[in-house]
């Protein structure tokens, strides 16, 4: 039976919180299954296989990019085993070469109940309105459903009847206004089913995800020669916790600084994204509270050795090949933030240069 469905992750709302086919020739090596599980598990239709609503080219669509392989089964779309691949796993994952990714989940039955206690913005289609809903930013959408619930900034959930269809696109660049059709379809095809298999999928994700580097230290972003070349001397031992590492050092004054980083080895994009969401409503709502003063600095307008970044007045924000680095800091000008992030990146090999 698929995983249970997935509830709104654990945002980082309270601030004292410690700082949350067609044209896939670039992966043909990964798109055949290589082992006799995979193609055993080919063989065999799962009535409740996620993986059997969407049209690999429909998702490409809207990646802007070939798939790195078949669309797979895997274990969940948060934590850490996010697009873990696992037979008869509950979220369908497409996957680009580059780690952009959509994932699909679905509630077969019973769904109105389940989804009964779940917040977030909710829209439902009048009656003889042909599915119409309106999303919080104005924009409208019709659809075979009969409700709309959008949870965060990038979880798309459409309910029609006694079953669910839930899209998270937080590691795409996607807006919701794209994935509502992508959403409709997947609907529309809960009762005609295509002939795909997300376990065959599963072998050559995983031959992918094994050549992906390995979660690391959180302290070994930066070594000591690194942070006395770029901000001065060290002092101490970083200190590490979980994912996040603190450094102190003395600044050209020879005053004691500090700064604390954080990475997300995978699922870095999502991560960033939902985040970056976050920040940006308390930002809004801190920039009414001080007249108007502009708090929040858009990813766009951030150069950078990064694919993103966003700056807010709680932490810079960066990712980078799908691996997340951000920075907490009171005394950094944005060309430190440049330089340590670049270098932070070069140690990773996520990025041409000498590692220290």
């Amino acid at each position: 039976m698929p995983a249970p469905f997935k509830l709104l992750p654990a945002l980082l709302i309270v601030l004292g919180l410690s700082l949350g086919a067609c044209n896939r020739s670039t992966a043909d090596s990964d798109a055949q299954p290589t082992s006799a599980a995979a193609t055993e598990a080919s063989a065999v239709a799962d009535p409740q296989d996620p993986c059997r609503l969407l049209e690999p080219a429909d998702v490409e669509a809207v990646l802007g990019a070939p798939l790195a392989g078949p669309p797979f089964r895997a274990v969940s779309v948060q934590g850490d085993q996010a697009g873990e691949p696992a037979i008869d796993g509950g979220v369908c994952w497409y996957e680009t070469a580059g780690f952009r990714s959509l994932a699909v989940q679905v509630i077969w039955t019973d769904a109105g109940r389940v989804v009964a206690g779940i917040g977030g913005y909710l829209a439902k289609a009048d009656q003889g309105s042909g599915g119409l809903v309106t999303l919080q930013d104005g924009s409208e959408l019709t659809g075979e459903w009969d409700e709309v619930r959008m949870l965060g900034c990038c979880d798309f959930m459409a309910l029609r009847g006694d079953s669910v269809v839930e899209i998270d696109f937080g590691a795409s660049t996607a807006s919701a206004e794209q994935i509502g059709p992508l959403a409709d379809t997947a609907l529309r095809r809960l009762d005609t089913l295509l002939p795909i298999n997300g376990n065959a999928g599963v072998a050559a994700a995983r031959q992918r995800l094994a050549r992906r580097a390995p979660a690391g230290d959180a302290c070994s972003l930066w070594s000591a020669s690194d942070i006395s070349e770029l901000l001065g001397e060290p002092q101490g031992t970083p200190e590490r916790s979980g994912d996040s590492c603190t450094y102190v050092y003395l600044d050209e004054r020879n005053r004691q600084q500090m700064f604390m980083s954080t990475v997300v080895w995978r699922n870095g994009y999502r991560n960033y994204r939902q985040e970056n969401a976050m920040l940006g409503g308390f930002a809004a709502n801190l920039a009414r509270e001080l007249g108007g003063a502009k708090v929040l600095t858009h990813a766009d307008s951030i150069d950078g050795p990064w694919d993103a970044a966003q700056n807010s007045s709680i932490q810079f924000n960066s990712v980078r090949n799908d691996v997340q680095i951000s920075l907490r800091h009171s005394k950094l000008s944005l060309d430190d933030i440049r330089a340590l992030i670049q270098r932070a990146y070069v140690n990773l090999h996520l990025m041409p240069g000498s590692a220290s």
